[in-house]
């Protein structure tokens, strides 16, 4: 499929383009495997043969990264961290608005990536929130059986806000399962 020549030129250069990715922006994990391809100029089948063959790139998911490559905040990132991490939990289930941190997206991004946050519509759960909600509902619905929001609101003492998208969170996660204007316990509660 290559030449030992051409295989080393797409090796140098795909170190490159991920070295200059990580640069430019160090709070994400990699670049996307399709911008990549696309850098390279190679079509999918021979990208996925090439990304196959070659040991000095790390694949993780829909990313391609530096073996050596972590995420690190600096300084100021994990002041930014520790308080939005505060804020964000005191918020319990009514957290505030995205729009409403100030915080960077790549910050956020690298937050939700690690798992320290939960991305849930318009607003972040810590991890620690994100799975006592899910467990309070599951407790819910093994006591009073399918939930209407209204019930998941009051038990999560929050606002319909928030309680819409955390059910449609918790319907993704298979933790519950919408049926018509309640919810039941998912596949994996």
């Amino acid at each position: 499929m290559f030449s030992v020549a051409r295989f080393a030129e797409l090796g140098r250069r795909a170190v490159e383009l991920v070295r200059d990715h990580h640069t430019a922006r160090p709070l994400e994990k990699g670049i996307d495997r399709e911008s990549l391809r696309q850098g390279l100029g190679l079509g999918p089948e021979v990208f996925d043969g090439f990304l196959a063959r070659t040991s000095i790139l790390t694949e993780e998911g829909s990313l391609v990264r530096l073996p050596e490559h972590t995420v690190t905040l600096k300084p100021k990132e994990s002041e930014q961290r520790d308080r939005l991490i505060k804020l964000i939990d005191e918020g319990a289930f009514a957290p505030p608005l995205t729009a409403a941190l100030g915080a960077p997206a790549a910050l956020l991004r690298a937050l939700t990536e690690s798992g320290e946050l939960v991305k849930i519509g318009d607003f972040y759960l810590t991890a620690r929130r994100a799975e006592e909600a899910r467990g309070q509902v599951r407790r819910l619905i093994e006591v009073e059986g399918p939930a209407t929001i209204a019930q998941i609101r009051d038990a999560l003492a929050t606002s319909r806000k928030y309680a819409v998208p955390l059910c449609e969170w918790l319907d993704s996660t298979g933790a519950t399962k919408r049926q018509g204007d309640v919810r039941a316990l998912g596949s994996h509660p």
